[in-house]
């Protein structure tokens, strides 16, 4: 499948209305990319962008369907993870996220909040240790997922294991607090 810039000169005019979303990145396309395609799944991927790891240049690698309009005449695509493979990170978005279990922080229930991502890493590099990010839900409004590691290293101090590999679970959290972990 052919790439496509997700970035060019263009005329305001005919501007496709499609928003895909990274935290606060937000792509517009100049022509349409998705208007032909079919509509997608659920639980589908609907897209995947790539750019390189030292540099931000991203580029559309995969647009398998479009996602149904959210939100007026605009389309609002979810980032559920990515993945570094090589020099490579590799974005991808789904039409919908299920939201996250809401437990208020200081609760019997859940200490740290709702799991919302795991972190994959490679525990034997001394930096750029991420290697993927996997979102599990949509933290509720007001909330953010942390979805990357601390400078302080206090994550690896609680690593755990699946049969994908080592991460670290990611737990909601409020959005002034997600400002002050950085």
């Amino acid at each position: 499948m052919p790439s496509f810039p997700v970035f060019q000169a263009c005329r305001p005019v005919r501007r496709e209305e499609v928003l895909l979303r990274h935290w606060r990145v937000q792509y517009k396309f100049c022509k349409p990319v998705f208007a032909e395609m079919r509509q997608c799944e659920p639980d589908e991927r609907a897209v995947t962008i790539n750019t390189e790891v030292k540099t931000w240049k991203p580029y559309i690698d995969q647009a398998r369907c479009r996602c149904p309009h959210s939100t007026g005449t605009s389309t609002l695509y979810q980032l559920s993870g990515w993945k570094r493979e090589g020099a490579q990170w590799k974005y991808h978005y789904n039409c919908h996220k299920v939201e996250c279990k809401y437990y208020p922080l200081g609760t019997e229930l859940n200490k740290r909040g709702s799991e919302c991502a795991k972190v994959y890493i490679d525990q034997y590099k001394t930096s750029d240790k991420v290697q993927e990010v996997i979102f599990l839900c949509a933290c509720p409004e007001g909330q953010m997922c942390p979805a990357r590691l601390r400078k302080d290293n206090k994550d690896e101090v609680d690593l755990k294991e699946d049969d994908h590999g080592i991460f670290v679970m990611k737990y909601c959290e409020s959005n002034h607090q997600t400002e002050n972990n950085k």
